[in-house]
């Protein structure tokens, strides 16, 4: 991981800093773990293979099973949703 700062207007207090550092350790870790499930590498592996249309299919079956992977884990639907940029 590569250290961040970032300046939020209003400032964030040193607590929220370092449970909102904590919740995004915990979804990179949910993350990498859906990452290493023999379907989705297959998928992941799929998209350096194949045409736009099915490329986007397989970009929508992955950010499905992250989403649900992150959802399952106890994330908020609102954070979940944020997700899309997958």
């Amino acid at each position: 991981m590569v250290p961040v700062h970032v300046d939020t207007n209003p400032p964030i207090s040193p607590a929220d800093e370092q449970f909102i550092t904590e919740e995004l350790n915990r979804a990179n870790g949910v993350i990498i773990g859906v990452k290493q499930m023999p379907y989705v590498t297959e998928l992941i592996e799929r998209l350096t293979d194949t045409s736009e249309c099915v490329k986007s299919d397989i970009e929508d079956q992955l950010i499905t099973v992250f989403k649900n992977a992150l959802y399952q884990s106890g994330f908020q639907l609102n954070l979940v949703r944020s997700f899309d940029i997958f």
